[in-house]
């Protein structure tokens, strides 16, 4: 019997994959420690299709991982890498490589198109790992957050809320293509935890909008070129949040970011999008 064994994560059970995503990212960059709340949340955010992620056996036990969520991305039915991480006794061993080269054909016969992930610019390791198979970097993203020593109590705001997302204005509205976590897509899998704001109206339009997640996480916002400048949006985001943080921002967001300087905001981590045809 094999020590070692390729296989798809579709009957890991949950609680399996919680404690070996938390240890195959010890003393990472960010800091990790999932629940199986926050892993199932996760799933659905990310749509992790465990039947088309994959592990690494070794005598039995789950030693290495690739999360894979499927959906649309760049118009391209996309297998996104939601998460790969090899427990730190095991690795350089070629693992990533391993599971790829698993798992690359069990997309193809899916109907994927391509491939995709994010990882920290920091991580020449995981970069290299990557490039080496097959993929290329595209564009970098920016995380940042805001403490707004604000109460958790809402005050007075020129933002409403609404109830059914205007999807259509939002995505003109946008600054910037979102990243895979926080497409509609995204939004909608978990989309009972998201507040969806809206400021003013035009024809029938908003003139900006921000959606937010419960912990203060923001998914998208964008503000029309005769809506609110991008401080006072954020401003008025920050009345209503102890705390608030954007990741995977486009750096090419220039007019978001002197916002987000102007106010304060802490610069957090930067990453790469990678991707390759499969």
């Amino acid at each position: 019997m094999k020590q070692q064994q390729l296989i798809t994560l579709g009957d890991m059970p949950i609680a399996v994959l919680t404690q070996t995503f938390n240890d195959a990212f010890t003393g990472y960059y960010v800091p990790i420690n999932f629940t199986e709340e926050g892993m199932m949340e996760r799933i659905k955010r990310t749509r992790i299709d465990l039947t088309l992620s994959v592990g690494i056996l070794n005598k039995g036990e789950l030693v290495a991982f690739m999360l894979t969520g499927i959906g649309e991305q760049g118009g391209l039915l996309t297998a996104y890498n939601a998460g790969t991480g090899v427990i730190k006794a095991f690795r350089r061993q070629g693992m990533v490589r391993q599971m790829y080269d698993f798992a690359i054909p069990l997309w193809q016969q899916s109907g994927c198109q391509r491939a995709s992930l994010e990882v920290i610019t920091e991580n020449e390791r995981a970069i290299k790992a990557y490039e080496g198979v097959g993929f290329q970097i595209g564009r970098k993203l920016r995380a940042f957050k805001k403490n707004t020593d604000n109460a958790v109590a809402e005050k007075p705001s020129p933002l409403r809320k609404v109830a059914v997302p205007n999807w259509e204005y939002y995505s003109s509205l946008r600054a910037f293509t979102s990243a895979w976590d926080y497409t509609r897509a995204g939004v909608e899998g978990l989309i009972v935890d998201y507040t969806f704001y809206e400021w003013g109206m035009v024809n029938e339009a908003p003139l900006a909008y921000a959606i937010v997640h419960k912990v203060g996480r923001i998914a998208q916002a964008g503000v029309h070129p005769e809506g609110p400048a991008w401080e006072t949006l954020l401003g008025a985001l920050e009345n209503s949040y102890a705390q608030l943080t954007w990741v995977n921002i486009d750096d090419q967001a220039t007019k978001l970011f002197t916002a987000m300087d102007t106010l304060g905001w802490e610069h957090i981590i930067d990453q790469y999008e990678m991707e390759r045809p499969l």
